[in-house]
């Protein structure tokens, strides 16, 4: 899988993850955007651990956010509104 791939929206995850009680979903949403978010962090220059703690404050933050959020593609891409 190259990075593009990698990063690519998974619009069915997403709605998937307006239940945030749904386990397997937010294992598979840590699973694929963790290193994203980690490398965004680590590019503005927050160290290892840091970069670490910010991983985790994302993910919590999505978990209470994400129920609400609409994906629309033409609106731009998930990636911007997680940064």
């Amino acid at each position: 899988m190259n990075e593009e791939s990698a990063y690519r929206t998974r619009v069915t995850l997403l709605q998937k993850l307006k239940d945030n009680h749904d386990d397997s979903a937010w294992s598979d949403f840590a699973y694929y955007y963790r290193n994203y978010i980690y490398n965004i962090a680590r590019r503005m220059n927050f160290g290892h651990d840091d970069a670490n703690e910010i991983v985790q404050l994302v993910l919590l933050k999505s978990w209470k956010k994400l129920g609400e959020f609409d994906y629309d593609s033409e609106k731009g891409r998930f990636r911007g509104w997680l940064c």
